[in-house]
């Protein structure tokens, strides 16, 4: 199964994050589901599997006319870990969960 460690949207401002932790709980990966807003009022889902490893991975998070960039940070170890998500630009009303799978 599969429980969600956090989520949110993320503001207009490249600095705004999504951050959650894993609560004691170990994970063998992590679902990151983003949904952007396009400007001709589309919305437009992307989904990345990354391991549940300490790390930082780009991400490439295509829309209808643009793309946006971002980093997903985990660190910690074990059911210590914790993790983070930011955007490259700023992207207002993107929204973002992220999921782990034991």
């Amino acid at each position: 199964g599969a429980a969600i460690v956090t989520s949110g949207t993320l503001g207009a401002s490249a600095s705004a994050t999504v951050s959650g932790s894993f609560d004691g709980r170990i994970f063998k990966n992590l679902l990151v589901i983003i949904r952007s807003d396009s400007k001709n009022s589309g919305n437009y889902y992307t989904t990345f599997t990354l391991p549940a490893m300490a790390g930082e991975w780009g991400l490439f998070v295509p829309t209808y006319n643009d793309y946006y960039r971002a980093v997903v940070t985990i660190t910690g170890s074990g059911g210590n870990m914790a993790v983070t998500l930011r955007m490259d630009s700023d992207v207002s009303g993107t929204t973002a969960w992220i999921y782990a799978t034991a």
